[in-house]
């Protein structure tokens, strides 16, 4: 038996090939985590901004009705804050719990002071969903807390209110409400942090919505970890951005009533991110490299 023997320089191409399948195989990793984080706001409900009126909250035209408890409506109030309200435009600056109390009705997707000279960042329109129903959308875009000074240190929130219209298909009046949230990096605002009475005041972003009916049961619902600091941040416990694309709740009539159901009660845990298929490629001839170079190291007989 010959052993034959191959200089070590030889077995760097073999190398080189190797760290490259590592390399295109960590791509691949990184490329599905991040697609599997990321969420996107829904595009095209652009046609009106917060910044077009004088007022403090836009009244907006939704474009189909919707039952709210025992009334209707087809007109709702954007808001800075993070709100839309029906019936009425009046809104505490700082957020609340939810029920409010009798209070109008409202739809909170990240209830939470913020800087009002952003008013051109709060856009709104009609449109149509997935399925080409009529839908209604408010997006608050790139969304900080007031602060002196320069605007591009401070933390921001990127969020969805989208509004479907399930009348046709159901019962009139039906409609389905999601939350949509691309970023959240704050869950308190200046107003929220002032001192009241010598005491500070730590109120934290709200999330829900209410029909106005004094919290009788099926007539409000409130996401897990509102009002509860860092809960509803990026890496917070119930991280609002986490949440999977399905509607937040569904409003339905129910014995002449409207009426909340199926509210999104928890955010699931992050699921663990699936290996794309390329990468079983990937790996596989990195595999043949890394047994090609091994074997010539030692030698071929």
């Amino acid at each position: 038996m010959v052993l034959l023997r191959r200089h070590k320089s030889d077995t760097r191409p073999f190398g080189r090939l190797a760290a490259r399948a590592f390399a295109l195989a960590a791509t691949l990793v990184l490329t599905g985590a991040l697609a599997a984080e990321a969420a996107t706001v829904r595009p095209g409900f652009d046609d009106h901004s917060l910044a077009d009126y004088t007022t403090h909250a836009a009244p907006a035209d939704i474009g189909f009705t919707v039952q709210m408890g025992d009334l209707s409506f087809d007109q709702l109030y954007v808001h800075g804050s993070g709100v839309v309200t029906f019936g009425s435009d009046r809104l505490a600056a700082a957020p609340r719990s939810i029920p409010r109390n009798g209070k109008a009705p409202i739809l909170a997707p990240f209830w939470v002071d913020i800087d009002t000279r952003l008013r051109s960042n709060v856009t709104f329109g009609q449109g149509v969903g997935d399925n080409g129903e009529r839908a209604f959308a408010v997006t608050w875009r790139e969304m900080s807390p007031f602060a002196r000074g320069a605007n591009g240190n401070k933390p921001k929130n990127t969020f969805q209110l989208l509004l479907v219209d399930r009348g046709n298909r159901l019962n009139p009046g039906a409609f389905d409400i999601y939350f949509i949230y691309e970023k959240i990096e704050y869950d308190q605002g200046a107003i929220a942090r002032r001192k009241r009475g010598g005491v500070r005041d730590q109120k934290f972003a709200t999330a829900g919505g209410d029909f106005g009916a004094g919290g009788k049961s099926g007539t409000y619902f409130m996401v897990p970890g509102s009002g509860e600091k860092g809960a509803l941040v990026d890496g917070g416990a119930q991280a609002l951005s986490q949440l999977p694309p399905a509607p937040s709740a569904s409003v339905r009539l129910n014995q002449g009533q409207g009426t909340f159901t199926s509210p999104q009660t928890q955010p699931p845990p992050v699921p663990p991110v699936p290996a794309p298929p390329a990468l079983f490629g990937a790996l596989a001839v990195c595999g043949v490299f890394w047994i090609g170079a091994r074997r010539r190291r030692r030698g071929v007989t």
